[in-house]
């Protein structure tokens, strides 16, 4: 009797050992299957982010400066040329443009017009760098978001949005006068240089009057 319950007692726990490592296994293949579908829920999601920021390559990064340089640098050119016309009309009327007062002042316009173009180079650079920098921190957080939420219809909708308020603006406010300070002083120099070269001779005292007590003619 012994030997037959020790035969049941193993063969029971045969029996349990057999199904405890199968429902083992069976719980191991399907979180396996549960990570493989998560896997590639995240890969879809992230081809999605991908596809939807693919426009911003360097070149796009590169339109941005030009797009910048295209709308600023024809307007501060106009301007330019205007407030030159303007000056050499002044320095003209007061005589002075020939002078080296006036040819400071012409020398000074242009120095402003040189830095201004620099300047307008360098805040297109700047507007391609910022973006560039605003489009790599989102897509970094999309990244983080579709890993944890493993949601490619919701990543891919996020992406699609953020990508499209991300572009680069298609117009550009007017440019203001760049060259309204950088006249003002010009002005005032040749100013004070035409009130030297033509301030009136001094003039002596005037001949006293007769005295009403001369001596009148008989």
């Amino acid at each position: 009797m012994s030997d037959l319950s020790s035969f049941i007692n193993n063969t029971l726990g045969i029996t349990s050992a057999n199904q405890a490592a199968a429902a083992a296994q069976q719980q191991e293949q399907m979180l396996q299957q549960q990570q493989a579908q998560q896997t590639a829920a995240i890969q879809q999601g992230q081809q999605a982010i991908d596809s939807a920021f693919s426009q911003f390559t360097p070149s796009y990064y590169s339109g941005v400066t030009s797009a910048y340089d295209n709308a600023y640098q024809p307007q501060l050119t106009n301007q330019y040329n205007t407030a030159k016309d303007q000056l050499v009309a002044q320095l003209a009327g007061n005589g002075t443009l020939q002078s080296t007062v006036g040819a400071n002042a012409l020398s000074q316009l242009e120095g402003t017009y040189n830095t201004d173009q620099a300047q307008i180079n360098d805040q297109g650079v700047s507007a391609a760098e910022n973006l560039q920098n605003t489009v790599s921190n989102d897509e970094t957080n999309l990244y983080n978001m579709n890993q944890a939420s493993a949601d490619p219809s919701a990543s891919a909708t996020q992406a699609q949005a953020q990508a499209g308020a991300l572009v680069a603006p298609q117009s550009y406010p007017t440019l203001s006068n760049m060259f309204s300070a950088a006249l003002a002083p010009a002005a005032s120099a040749t100013k004070a240089a035409t009130n030297s070269l033509y301030a009136p001779a001094a003039i002596g005292p005037t001949a006293s009057a007769p005295s009403s007590s001369a001596a009148s003619i008989s």
